[in-house]
């Protein structure tokens, strides 16, 4: 499934970007995955997802839940769990631990032997959208926000970041652009990302 985009710019003092892409999962071409367990459903649910959301760890509460393959399609290294958490395979993590290890906690899932995945739980959300420069889209009854239209962070608190949630906005889940690099690198499937960067409405498949 894929999804709109919008640009940002990121300036610095030597007017360089840094470049972060927003990213989904691809269930469409590949394989989802489900808990098949009530029990692991409600601990997940109750338990996990409140910290999930916040980017707080879960490590302490955690127990390996049972993670089967729901719909079977392409293989792929990225999947969501219950729509909010994100799983990665084995090829996936092994790649990516030298750029996420000190930014995310990597927890056991019970999976097949020959197929296992883990829980990537990306922590400490930064809080770096400069709330004077970006457009927020708002609710019309509350006038809360609940979305963004145009991105602009602050450049230091999102450097050397590569896997983060946005602080205030879970759901856009982005990545740095040695991130992209590395899933370019070993063919690691299951992601929709969308550069925000470049031209408008472009979306690229890894």
């Amino acid at each position: 499934m894929q999804t709109n985009t919008t640009d940002i710019k990121l300036p610095t003092k030597k007017q360089n970007q840094t470049k972060i892409s927003s990213f989904t999962i691809d269930n469409f071409n590949y394989s989802q995955y489900e808990l098949p367990k009530p029990e692991d459903r409600d601990f997940f649910e109750q338990l996990c997802i409140p910290k999930i959301i916040k980017g707080e760890p879960i490590g302490d509460l955690w127990k390996s839940l049972f993670f089967i393959e729901k719909t079977q399609k392409q293989n792929t290294d990225f999947v969501f769990i219950e729509n909010t958490g994100i799983a990665m395979s084995q090829k996936a993590v092994d790649a990516l631990y030298p750029l996420i290890k000190d930014e995310t906690e990597i927890l056991p899932l019970k999976t097949l032997p020959d197929n296992p995945y883990f829980l990537v739980n990306a922590l400490n959300p930064p809080d770096a959208l400069d709330e004077k420069k970006a457009i927020f889209q708002y609710s019309a009854v509350s006038k809360t926000k609940i979305g963004i239209e145009k991105f602009v962070f602050d450049t230091e608190k999102v450097k050397n970041r590569h896997f983060f949630k946005i602080k205030g906005f879970w759901y856009y889940r982005c990545i740095s652009d040695e991130f992209r690099a590395v899933c370019k690198k070993h063919h690691l499937k299951g992601l929709d990302y969308r550069n925000l960067f470049g031209e408008q409405n472009k979306i690229q498949t890894l």
